[in-house]
């Protein structure tokens, strides 16, 4: 990959920061709704197994959740995963809660403080794609570029 920035903090800066001022009010769907009453009522080790055996969007999760230092709870990962429509909503709201991560001073963000961070909703498509472009350096995705990440890591 090549590097598109040689800024530790331009994720925060470029694209975090301008996520933080918008207003994420969409609501769930019925079917996010099912999924997230579902995730309230069952067992840990219901929730493990699923998410053991889940694959697609929230392989994706799983894997950029890697080269951060937040973790996330499989149940918030689980949720995030029934949100996201696109691998590109999934890396913008991975990067967006490590940001909150760090303003919250929390390595673990868990299904209580995901709910915290998002009471009224979740990013319209608009205000998401308004972010991805603004993430754009160059033709490239700056949220790829590693080391344009780093300021997510210091707590």
């Amino acid at each position: 990959m090549t590097q598109t920035t040689s800024k530790s903090n331009a994720v925060e800066e470029q694209f975090c920061k301008l996520l933080d001022e918008m207003d994420p009010v969409v609501p769930l769907d019925m079917d996010q709704f099912k999924v997230f009453m579902g995730l309230l009522t069952m067992e840990e080790k219901e929730i493990n197994e699923i998410y053991e055996k889940g694959s697609g969007m929230l392989a994706l999760i799983k894997g950029r959740l890697e080269s951060l230092s937040y973790k996330m709870d499989p149940k918030t990962q689980l949720m995030l995963s029934f949100i996201c429509h696109t691998p590109g909503d999934a890396v913008m709201y991975i990067y967006y809660l490590a940001y909150k991560a760090k303003e919250i001073k929390k390595e673990f963000i868990d299904f209580d403080d995901f709910v915290n961070i998002f009471p009224m909703g979740y990013f319209s498509k608009s205000q998401l794609d308004k972010a991805w472009v603004a993430q754009k350096i160059g033709g490239s995705n700056l949220l790829d570029d590693s080391d344009a990440s780093l300021s997510l890591n210091e707590y």
